[in-house]
């Protein structure tokens, strides 16, 4: 039992001994780097991006020249316009835009001319919403579509308004049966067609 006590009385000895050691030992200071010229240590260095293009650039229509006889097929979004389109051409593969499942896949004024036919084919987006575009981007397109009639209705022998009936439908019951003095899109753009003389 003494000898037990004597080797656990000697063991803490020596760790107090340790302890008074390490006190009369000096601190060990952390290393620190100096801060760089124009900022603190602590601020982020500002990292300049190029500015984003402007998509609106890639979205501006190269409208047709010339004076050939057009057929334009125009309508809300995502109602089979380019699927029409090339069921209208004799050679299905001379149309090379993209068809989607998704609104908006037409972005941009689709102008085709197939040989066995005397007439362009011209496919233009659609009315209504487009996917992946803002609201602005989206306004945008509306007005080229506006602007091409207006430019080339003298070209324009007709203009076939591809239009799904459940759409119109949905439209009349939410906004004209809630506001009588509202019309569905697709109406409003047969009258704009009319005002324009654009047979239709």
């Amino acid at each position: 039992m003494k000898k037990n006590l004597r080797r656990y009385v000697s063991k803490s000895a020596a760790k107090k001994d340790m302890r008074r050691m390490n006190k009369d030992q000096p601190k060990k200071t952390k290393k620190t780097t100096a801060p760089r010229k124009g900022r603190t240590r602590y601020q982020r260095k500002k990292v300049q991006r190029p500015p984003s293009p402007d998509i609106r650039q890639s979205l501006v229509f190269s409208h047709p020249k010339g004076s050939y006889p057009r057929l334009v097929l125009a309508g809300n979004s995502n109602v089979g316009k380019s699927s029409l389109a090339r069921r209208i051409l004799s050679n299905p593969a001379l149309y090379k835009a993209k068809i989607g499942k998704t609104p908006g896949s037409t972005i941009k004024l689709n102008l085709v001319f197939d040989q066995n036919q005397q007439f362009h084919l011209v496919d233009l987006p659609g009315l209504g919403t487009m996917v992946r575009f803002s609201r602005k981007e989206q306004s945008f397109v509306q007005k080229q579509i506006v602007d091409y009639f207006e430019k080339d209705k003298e070209n324009i022998f007709i203009t076939l308004v591809v239009a799904n009936i459940l759409r119109i439908e949905d439209e009349i019951s939410k906004w004209h049966d809630n506001n009588p003095n509202t019309i569905p899109l697709t109406f409003e753009f047969i009258q704009f067609l009319e005002e324009l003389q654009i047979p239709c």
